[in-house]
């Protein structure tokens, strides 16, 4: 094992280097000495910038109107989407405020909620000691469980099938 100490040590032939120097800082009554060199900085960093985009200005003289022109273009599509989402979500509150005024939709969202909520009662443990399983085999309960729910969804498919079309509107 080596010490930490030579562990940081740089390989042989390979030189650590001096650290860059830190900017120097005025030292002022001031609390703006050390936003002095940020400010230099930033403002370096805008000639920058502002140097590459007139170069760039300069050699695609079109760019700047076909960017406008492509932007126009995609805002135009956005609005369009927009409108389309819009349109077809309120057509689809309509259309979904009519069948919950069927009694077998409305039926159907009753028991989607009651199924819910037995679900999250049975994993939370408030439910098993009503609806206890415990004297069948695991595989004897799957099989209680799958019994019930083909049960209830046939049965549903049947009232379906003969109540929902004399309750629809349309």
């Amino acid at each position: 094992m080596s010490t930490y100490a030579e562990a940081a040590t740089p390989p042989e032939g390979v030189s650590a280097g001096k650290p860059k120097p830190v900017p120097e800082v005025e030292q002022t009554q001031d609390p703006h000495g050390s936003v002095q060199v940020v400010d230099e900085i930033a403002d370096d960093a805008e000639k920058v910038v502002k140097d590459a985009s007139d170069e760039f200005k300069k050699s695609h003289p079109k760019t700047e109107k076909d960017l406008q022109q492509l932007l126009g273009k995609i805002k135009t599509t956005l609005v369009d989407f927009a409108a389309t989402v819009k349109e077809a979500a309120s057509s689809a509150a309509v259309r979904s405020q009519e069948e919950l005024k069927n009694p077998v939709v409305s039926s159907h969202v009753v028991a989607a909620g009651v199924g819910a909520a037995v679900v999250v009662a049975s994993k939370a443990g408030k439910i098993n000691n009503v609806f206890s399983l415990d004297q069948f085999t695991k595989n004897q309960r799957v099989g209680v469980i799958a019994g019930v729910i083909a049960t209830v969804l046939i049965v549903d498919g049947l009232l379906t099938s003969k109540y929902y079309p004399k309750y629809k509107k349309n």
